[in-house]
């Protein structure tokens, strides 16, 4: 199909297949090896092959920031399940121009190179911690292990990232006790077997986005480990996926640490059509890829995916900065994770942008901040931007393509206005017990000629025990707004068994309403149809003339004689080039009217005006749930 293009690349310029370390300290300046091809000064690196060849090595040094950047680098292509990752991008510069980008991202402890011979848990090296060990799931079947000592209660967290570094690799985890009996006989307690993400480690949860248009679901392993007794631990590390190819591409960092409680946000602009969402569902087939547009009186909405990283559970307040003249945006809330939760609410939050009915047109690059307390200090991260680059049909588990972006642009239109907006009080804040209730009013602005009926829902409240994550349990009976209302109270009963604490969400009117696409485009097109006609009519009377003129010229040749006939045929040349010319500009505007008229139809097909189903948001509403 047409979709499926490519782009071929032909250069000498430097090309690198992977970098050793893949990760350094923040502030630090050291040796890193480049592995890859046209390396400037590099040398053979023997048992270093990729698709049959052998691969170059040059040692470099190289500085990385003190502070973890906000940002991954201009040109890296990153995943959603990398997009939480710190790091900067890294290209060689040389004679023939620069390499492709390479990740070098940020340790968060000492970094230490493995050592082979590891692959026997007998020989596995004692660490001293905190560290990150530096290695390979190379060669095939690899297993590396390592040691180190801990006093009973230590708390430590070990993860392993390769995954989200950008490789076609599963690792996984092993954590060992190895204890010895009276007689001396090594005894090995299997104590934590991780593959993907565990709960433990704060991943972003199944939403409609990270489900379906964001998934962050990460192949990398990680846990919090409590020391049971002083003694000796080990950790393996191995690549489930050695079955299939076998690169020395494929490096990991695995950190073994106390916890360093943090967190990571991106901000994704949330299409739509994915508005109009049934218990977080997508009720259409074919995803779209969106900047955020907000009409006249209108509201977009973006998605806030959270890392809490290391076991954080506080609460983040999420704000969005340097919006379009016009638009507004209230905080919301990433709520803090209790303890007690039998389930943990979901890690996602939604801000909403809303535009005056007379903000002026104009577009910005928006920030997203969120902002909280870790013991006694204030921290604050920018969020990173994402959206979808790549639509696809949503049948089976074919998800679309998305990726971090450098920014999030938001733009307001010049001229059209939303057909009803849905408004609760300004920072309006609700507070109830478990299966307590709340009654608020709902506000529907109606503007043109929308008069119809809309129903209401809730989105973003906390999920109750024994559902999956993305769905959200029955909060309330059916709410509308009837079409000769324009007021209406909302009513909500919280289930029993919900997290307590404090969360946002925010009231969606849904509603039918007459919609003509794009009636500017339409009138210019008729305003240029108009022009064409003319254009065409009056070269149209110049054939006509200038075939009346030719006629009585050949006339005139005809009967002209002696020193006449010479200037009569002079005219009647004249005459015909004229009427060719003429006739065949005619004849070139009448097909590009033809052309037009059938381009103008299909638009004015596409500008019918016919029902379609919308939605409005209200701004963010806070609710606190109490015992």
């Amino acid at each position: 199909p047409s979709e499926c293009f490519y782009r071929l690349s032909i250069s000498t310029a430097p090309y690198l297949d992977f970098i050793f370390p893949p990760a350094g300290l923040p502030g630090s300046q050291s040796q890193y090896t480049l592995y890859g091809r046209n390396l400037p000064g590099g040398q053979p690196a023997p048992g270093m092959m990729v698709n049959g060849k052998t691969l170059e090595k040059l040692v470099v040094n190289i500085a990385l920031p003190t502070e973890n950047p906000s940002r991954l680098g201009n040109d890296l292509l990153v995943d959603p399940s990398e997009a939480f990752i710190d790091g900067i991008e890294y290209r060689l510069d040389s004679p023939q121009g620069l390499s492709n980008p390479l990740l070098i991202s940020m340790a968060g402890a000492p970094v230490v190179v493995e050592q082979e011979p590891n692959n026997d848990p007998a020989k596995a090296p004692l660490l001293k911690l905190p560290c990150e060990v530096a290695g390979q799931l190379y060669p095939r079947d690899d297993q590396d292990w390592v040691a180190f000592e801990a006093k009973k209660g230590d708390v430590l967290w070990i993860e392993v990232f390769s995954q989200r570094l950008g490789l076609p690799t599963d690792p996984y985890l092993l954590v060992q006790q190895v204890k010895k009996d009276d007689k001396g006989v090594e005894q090995v307690i299997d104590l934590h077997g991780v593959d993907d993400m565990e709960e433990t480690s704060s991943h972003v949860h199944w939403s409609f986005l990270s489900g379906l248009l964001f998934s962050t679901a990460t192949h990398d392993p990680a846990c919090r480990f409590d020391a049971p007794e002083d003694g000796i631990y080990r950790v393996m590390v191995q690549d489930l996926a050695r079955a299939s190819e076998a690169s020395p591409r494929f490096v990991y960092r695995l950190t073994i640490r106390p916890p360093q409680l943090d967190f990571r946000l991106v901000a994704v602009p949330r299409p739509p059509t994915a508005i109009v969402l049934d218990q977080g569902f997508l009720n259409i087939t074919q995803a779209t890829t969106w900047s955020p547009l907000l009409r006249k009186g209108g509201a977009e909405l973006i998605e806030i995916f959270a890392i809490r990283r290391d076991g954080f559970d506080g609460e983040i307040r999420v704000f969005a900065d340097h919006l379009p003249t016009g638009v507004t945006s209230a905080p919301a809330i990433l709520t803090s994770i209790t303890k007690t939760s039998v389930e943990p609410v979901k890690r996602t939050a939604t801000l909403i942008l809303k535009a005056a009915d007379n903000a002026p047109p104009g577009m910005a690059s928006i920030s997203v901040t969120g902002k909280t307390t870790i013991g006694q200090t204030e921290v604050i991260r920018e969020a990173r931007t994402a959206a979808m680059i790549w639509p696809t049909l949503m049948t089976g588990i074919v998800y679309p393509r998305s990726r971090l972006t450098h920014q999030l642009a938001v733009a307001v239109d010049a001229d059209e206005l939303a057909p009803f907006s849905v408004d609760v009080a300004q920072d309006l804040v609700l507070e109830t017990s478990r299966t307590g209730t709340v009654k608020f009013p709902v506000t529907v602005v109606r503007r043109g000629e929308f008069k119809g009926a809309l129903t209401l829902k809730a989105y973003g409240l906390p999920p109750t025990p024994g559902n999956p994550v993305h769905a959200q349990p029955v909060y309330y009976t059916s709410n509308e707004i009837k079409a000769d209302q324009n007021v209406a109270d909302f009513t909500m009963t919280v289930p029993p068994h919900v997290p307590l604490g404090t969360f946002t969400f925010f009231v969606n009117g849904v509603g039918t309403v007459n919609y003509a696409r794009n009636p500017e485009a339409l009138k210019a097109a008729t305003d240029r149809k108009a022009a064409i006609e003319k254009i065409v009519a009056d070269d149209t009377a110049r054939v006509l003339s200038a075939a009346a003129d030719a006629k009585v010229a050949a006339e005139k040749a005809a009967t002209a004689t002696g020193d006449q006939l010479k200037a009569a045929n002079e005219a009647k040349v004249a005459a015909d080039k004229a009427f060719i010319e003429a006739d065949a500009k005619a004849k070139l505007n009448a097909a590009f009217l033809l052309t037009f008229n059938q381009e103008f139809s299909k638009l004015q097909e596409k500008s019918k005006p016919t029902d379609i189903v919308t939605s409005a948001p209200t701004t963010t509403i806070t609710l606190k749930i109490t015992k």
